[in-house]
Protein backbone atom coordinates (compact mmCIF):
# COMPACT_ATOMS: atom_id res chain seq x y z
CA UNK A 1 0.00 0.00 0.00
CA UNK A 2 2.85 2.36 0.90
CA UNK A 3 4.63 1.67 -2.40
CA UNK A 4 1.41 2.30 -4.29
CA UNK A 5 0.97 5.70 -2.56
CA UNK A 6 4.57 6.66 -3.37
CA UNK A 7 4.09 5.72 -7.03
CA UNK A 8 0.86 7.75 -7.25
CA UNK A 9 2.58 10.72 -5.58
CA UNK A 10 5.48 10.55 -8.04
CA UNK A 11 3.10 10.41 -11.00
CA UNK A 12 1.12 13.38 -9.66
CA UNK A 13 4.32 15.38 -9.11
CA UNK A 14 5.46 14.63 -12.67
CA UNK A 15 2.13 15.78 -14.04
CA UNK A 16 2.31 19.03 -12.07
CA UNK A 17 5.85 19.84 -13.21
CA UNK A 18 5.26 18.87 -16.82
CA UNK A 19 1.84 20.52 -17.15
CA UNK A 20 2.05 23.56 -14.93
CA UNK A 21 -0.34 25.49 -17.14
CA UNK A 22 -3.13 23.21 -15.87
CA UNK A 23 -2.87 25.02 -12.55
CA UNK A 24 -2.09 28.46 -14.02
CA UNK A 25 -4.14 31.39 -12.80
CA UNK A 26 -6.79 32.06 -15.42
CA UNK A 27 -7.88 35.69 -15.11
CA UNK A 28 -11.17 36.29 -16.92
CA UNK A 29 -11.29 39.02 -19.56
CA UNK A 30 -14.68 40.59 -20.06
CA UNK A 31 -16.18 43.10 -22.45
CA UNK A 32 -17.47 46.26 -20.82
CA UNK A 33 -18.16 49.95 -21.23
CA UNK A 34 -17.28 53.29 -19.62
CA UNK A 35 -19.97 55.96 -19.38
CA UNK A 36 -18.33 59.36 -19.96
CA UNK A 37 -21.48 61.44 -19.78
CA UNK A 38 -23.18 63.63 -22.41
CA UNK A 39 -24.19 60.52 -24.34
CA UNK A 40 -20.58 59.37 -24.71
CA UNK A 41 -19.84 55.73 -23.99
CA UNK A 42 -16.53 53.96 -24.53
CA UNK A 43 -17.04 50.30 -25.38
CA UNK A 44 -14.27 47.83 -24.64
CA UNK A 45 -15.17 44.67 -26.55
CA UNK A 46 -13.32 41.38 -26.75
CA UNK A 47 -12.61 40.28 -30.34
CA UNK A 48 -14.62 37.09 -29.84
CA UNK A 49 -17.59 39.08 -28.55
CA UNK A 50 -17.31 41.47 -31.51
CA UNK A 51 -17.53 38.53 -33.90
CA UNK A 52 -20.68 37.45 -32.05
CA UNK A 53 -22.50 40.66 -32.88
CA UNK A 54 -21.45 43.02 -30.10
CA UNK A 55 -20.54 46.59 -30.96
CA UNK A 56 -16.86 47.02 -31.77
CA UNK A 57 -14.44 48.67 -29.33
CA UNK A 58 -14.47 52.45 -29.55
CA UNK A 59 -16.23 55.63 -28.55
CA UNK A 60 -19.95 56.02 -29.23
CA UNK A 61 -22.24 59.02 -28.89
CA UNK A 62 -25.89 58.11 -28.43
CA UNK A 63 -25.13 54.77 -30.04
CA UNK A 64 -23.32 56.17 -33.09
CA UNK A 65 -19.66 55.29 -33.57
CA UNK A 66 -17.32 58.29 -33.17
CA UNK A 67 -14.06 56.37 -33.50
CA UNK A 68 -12.99 52.76 -33.33
CA UNK A 69 -10.14 51.23 -31.35
CA UNK A 70 -8.44 48.05 -32.53
CA UNK A 71 -7.06 47.23 -29.08
CA UNK A 72 -8.73 45.48 -26.15
CA UNK A 73 -7.82 47.11 -22.84
CA UNK A 74 -7.82 44.75 -19.89
CA UNK A 75 -9.52 47.07 -17.42
CA UNK A 76 -8.47 44.82 -14.56
CA UNK A 77 -4.85 45.74 -15.22
CA UNK A 78 -5.03 49.19 -16.77
CA UNK A 79 -7.06 52.35 -16.42
CA UNK A 80 -8.20 54.72 -19.17
CA UNK A 81 -8.06 58.45 -18.53
CA UNK A 82 -10.01 60.50 -21.10
CA UNK A 83 -9.65 64.12 -22.20
CA UNK A 84 -12.52 66.58 -21.75
CA UNK A 85 -14.00 65.79 -25.17
CA UNK A 86 -13.05 62.07 -24.95
CA UNK A 87 -11.23 62.32 -28.28
CA UNK A 88 -8.01 61.15 -26.66
CA UNK A 89 -7.00 59.14 -23.63
CA UNK A 90 -4.09 57.63 -21.70
CA UNK A 91 -3.94 53.94 -20.91
CA UNK A 92 -2.11 53.57 -17.60
CA UNK A 93 -1.21 50.33 -15.82
CA UNK A 94 -2.82 49.95 -12.41
CA UNK A 95 0.44 48.47 -11.22
CA UNK A 96 3.42 47.73 -13.39
CA UNK A 97 7.02 46.67 -13.66
CA UNK A 98 9.67 46.79 -16.34
CA UNK A 99 7.43 45.71 -19.21
CA UNK A 100 4.61 48.15 -18.54
CA UNK A 101 3.99 51.34 -20.49
CA UNK A 102 1.65 54.33 -20.53
CA UNK A 103 0.02 54.59 -23.94
CA UNK A 104 -1.56 57.64 -25.54
CA UNK A 105 -4.37 57.27 -28.11
CA UNK A 106 -5.78 60.05 -30.27
CA UNK A 107 -9.15 59.36 -31.93
CA UNK A 108 -8.58 55.71 -31.15
CA UNK A 109 -5.20 55.57 -32.88
CA UNK A 110 -2.06 54.78 -30.88
CA UNK A 111 0.28 57.78 -30.88
CA UNK A 112 3.11 57.19 -28.42
CA UNK A 113 3.94 55.70 -25.04
CA UNK A 114 6.19 56.00 -22.01
CA UNK A 115 7.91 53.04 -20.44
CA UNK A 116 7.24 53.28 -16.72
CA UNK A 117 10.93 52.74 -15.99
CA UNK A 118 11.77 55.76 -18.13
CA UNK A 119 9.76 57.84 -15.64
CA UNK A 120 11.93 56.64 -12.74
CA UNK A 121 15.41 58.03 -12.27
CA UNK A 122 16.47 54.84 -10.53
CA UNK A 123 14.91 52.60 -13.16
CA UNK A 124 13.98 49.12 -12.02
CA UNK A 125 15.69 49.63 -8.65
CA UNK A 126 13.19 52.39 -7.82
CA UNK A 127 10.15 50.11 -8.08
CA UNK A 128 8.27 49.52 -4.83
CA UNK A 129 8.63 45.82 -3.92
CA UNK A 130 5.54 43.68 -3.25
CA UNK A 131 3.97 43.75 0.20
CA UNK A 132 1.39 41.56 1.93
CA UNK A 133 -1.68 42.51 -0.12
CA UNK A 134 0.16 43.01 -3.41
CA UNK A 135 2.21 40.49 -5.36
CA UNK A 136 3.45 42.94 -8.00
CA UNK A 137 6.05 45.69 -8.04
CA UNK A 138 4.62 49.23 -8.13
CA UNK A 139 5.93 52.21 -10.06
CA UNK A 140 3.57 54.81 -8.60
CA UNK A 141 1.20 55.46 -5.71
CA UNK A 142 -2.15 54.70 -7.31
CA UNK A 143 -4.19 56.29 -4.52
CA UNK A 144 -2.42 59.61 -5.16
CA UNK A 145 -3.34 59.89 -8.85
CA UNK A 146 -5.21 63.08 -9.68
CA UNK A 147 -7.52 62.98 -12.69
CA UNK A 148 -9.43 66.02 -13.93
CA UNK A 149 -11.10 65.80 -17.35
CA UNK A 150 -12.27 69.40 -17.29
CA UNK A 151 -8.72 70.70 -17.39
CA UNK A 152 -7.24 67.69 -19.25
CA UNK A 153 -4.85 66.74 -16.46
CA UNK A 154 -3.62 63.45 -15.05
CA UNK A 155 -1.04 63.62 -12.26
CA UNK A 156 0.82 60.58 -10.97
CA UNK A 157 3.19 60.36 -8.02
CA UNK A 158 6.02 57.95 -8.77
CA UNK A 159 7.75 55.59 -6.37
CA UNK A 160 10.47 58.25 -6.09
CA UNK A 161 7.89 60.85 -4.99
CA UNK A 162 8.06 62.75 -8.28
CA UNK A 163 4.74 64.26 -9.42
CA UNK A 164 4.37 63.98 -13.19
CA UNK A 165 1.54 65.82 -14.95
CA UNK A 166 0.22 64.61 -18.31
CA UNK A 167 -1.88 66.61 -20.74
CA UNK A 168 -4.77 64.32 -21.66
CA UNK A 169 -5.40 66.11 -24.96
CA UNK A 170 -1.83 65.68 -26.25
CA UNK A 171 -0.42 62.89 -24.12
CA UNK A 172 2.64 65.02 -23.37
CA UNK A 173 4.33 65.52 -20.01
CA UNK A 174 3.78 69.13 -19.02
CA UNK A 175 5.57 69.11 -15.66
CA UNK A 176 7.66 66.94 -13.38
CA UNK A 177 8.51 68.04 -9.86
CA UNK A 178 9.39 66.71 -6.44
CA UNK A 179 6.29 65.91 -4.44
CA UNK A 180 5.52 66.84 -0.86
CA UNK A 181 7.41 64.60 1.54
CA UNK A 182 5.43 62.36 3.82
CA UNK A 183 6.90 64.09 6.87
CA UNK A 184 5.76 67.51 5.67
CA UNK A 185 2.37 66.05 4.87
CA UNK A 186 2.05 64.62 8.38
CA UNK A 187 3.17 67.91 9.92
CA UNK A 188 0.54 69.75 7.89
CA UNK A 189 -2.13 67.35 9.16
CA UNK A 190 -0.99 67.77 12.77
CA UNK A 191 -0.89 71.57 12.49
CA UNK A 192 -4.31 71.60 10.85
CA UNK A 193 -5.75 69.38 13.58
CA UNK A 194 -4.20 71.61 16.24
CA UNK A 195 -5.72 74.75 14.72
CA UNK A 196 -9.12 73.04 14.52
CA UNK A 197 -8.97 71.93 18.17
CA UNK A 198 -7.83 75.38 19.32
CA UNK A 199 -10.62 77.09 17.37
CA UNK A 200 -13.20 74.66 18.77
CA UNK A 201 -12.06 75.18 22.38
CA UNK A 202 -11.98 78.95 21.89
CA UNK A 203 -15.53 78.91 20.51
CA UNK A 204 -16.76 76.85 23.46
CA UNK A 205 -15.11 79.22 25.95
CA UNK A 206 -16.53 82.33 24.23
CA UNK A 207 -20.02 80.78 24.09
CA UNK A 208 -19.84 79.78 27.76
CA UNK A 209 -18.72 83.25 28.80
CA UNK A 210 -21.63 84.86 26.90
CA UNK A 211 -24.10 82.59 28.68
CA UNK A 212 -22.73 83.40 32.16
CA UNK A 213 -23.03 87.20 31.59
Amino acid sequence: MRKTCIIILCIFTAIVFNHTNVFALDIPRNSGEIDLGDGLVFRNTLPEDESSGYLASGLYKYGELVYAVDVFFDLGWELLYFSDDAMSFLSVPVIGGASSAIGFYNHGVFSHDYGVLSLLEGGEDALIPPYETNTFYQWDFGEQRYYNREINILRVTTAENIVISFDLSTGKIISSEKGQTQNNHNIAIIVGAGVFIFATVALIVITKNKRTK
